[in-house]
């Protein structure tokens, strides 16, 4: 079985996936961080969920 780095790897070869992806390259950035955010405040995902 591929890993997933590797399904992704050999998609991105793809000049049209790959342009696709770099144009939400903007999105994966924010998500990212909220993420960092999150697990810096040593919250899960279901606490940030309840918070107003």
């Amino acid at each position: 079985m591929k890993s997933l780095k590797d399904v992704k790897a050999q998609r991105l070869q793809d000049p049209e996936v790959s342009a696709e992806y770099e144009k939400q390259q903007p999105e994966f950035d924010i998500a990212r961080e909220l993420i960092a955010a999150r697990v810096r405040a040593g919250m899960t995902q279901a606490e940030l969920a309840q918070r107003p």
